[in-house]
């Protein structure tokens, strides 16, 4: 499923609002709402298995001067419910979450956050290092004694043989240093692991946890700035490499040198597992070359 983003090449502003699920055949069908989500892009997506609904959470309304938004919205599969918890994150983009299936809550961490938060434009933006819970009914922050630094753009998914959600990689700051550090949140507290091997530094990088290999697997992503440093939706530095982390370490799975089957094009994306068919499924939304800074395209591995 998706919802919302922006549809703009550098310079653009066309923001979207539209709701799109993935049918039979790999078909993408256009679900019409009228009282749903407004035009957002950075948004949190995740879906809730125990309640059988997706959440969001969070986004902003442009990509250059647009507020930050603290809504919380369900998709139950037919339409979008704002709910109007008591407690809530603060207004966040960029923020990564990811669905804890032992304890049945939607894990958050980190994003970015205005002072402004009403003004049309957030000329000096902060990034957070907070963990949210969401349990269905409200929003609740947890306190751990050790957290992981301040990020946004990371990358999180629940690692259901080890009962642990796993956080990689990420921007620290608008000038910082891009992370390829990892941690696992237990309900409690994070734990930093020290990995043998791990992917280079990165951002935006695809990550879902595999069943099948009972291991999580990462894809693509960025690593590096491009020329407008002071942006950070406009990076560049595309990666195309697949990693597999085990009990102690990172693996990758692809060669350096010798591409032996077709792969998805370097670049961002979103990946999901699909039950269905048993295989990890690749939304490939952005390149950051000159000739295509968007797309639109569907992989599948496994």
């Amino acid at each position: 499923m998706l919802f919302g983003g922006d549809d703009a090449k550098v310079g653009g502003d066309q923001m979207l609002a539209d709701t799109l699920v993935l049918g039979k055949g790999g078909t993408w069908v256009h679900k019409k709402q009228r009282n749903g989500p407004g035009p957002r892009t950075g948004a949190m997506m995740v879906y809730d298995a125990a309640r059988r609904e997706v959440v969001m959470y969070g986004g902003r309304t442009h990509l250059d001067q647009g507020a930050l938004i603290n809504e919380t919205w369900i998709w139950n599969g037919i339409e979008w419910k704002q709910r109007q918890p008591p407690t809530r994150p603060p207004h966040l983009w960029l923020a990564t979450m990811a669905y804890d299936t032992v304890r049945k809550e939607v894990v958050l961490f980190g994003g970015r956050f205005c002072e402004s938060l009403g003004h049309p434009t957030c000329t000096q933006p902060t990034t957070r290092s907070e963990t949210w819970v969401w349990n269905g009914e409200t929003w609740a922050q947890r306190l751990p004694a050790v957290s992981p630094p301040a990020r946004y753009n990371a990358s999180m998914a629940f690692d259901a043989k080890r009962g642990e959600t796993v956080l990689f990689g990420g921007d620290s700051d608008e000038f910082g240093s891009r992370l390829q550090d990892t941690w696992a949140w237990n309900g409690t507290t994070w734990t930093q692991r020290q990995m043998a091997a791990s992917p280079t530094p990165r951002v935006f990088a695809a990550m879902a946890y595999d069943p099948g290999r009972g291991k999580i697997v990462l894809f693509g992503g960025h690593n590096q700035r491009g020329l407008k440093t002071s942006d950070p939706l406009y990076d560049f530095g595309d990666q195309q490499d697949t990693w597999t982390l085990g009990a102690d370490t990172w693996e990758r799975q692809d060669s350096i040198t010798t591409a032996a089957e077709p792969k998805p094009p370097a670049g961002a994306g979103q990946m999901v597992y699909d039950p269905i068919t048993r295989k990890l499924l690749l939304f490939h939304f952005r390149r950051s070359d000159s000739t295509q800074l968007r797309s639109n395209t569907l992989w599948s591995w496994g």
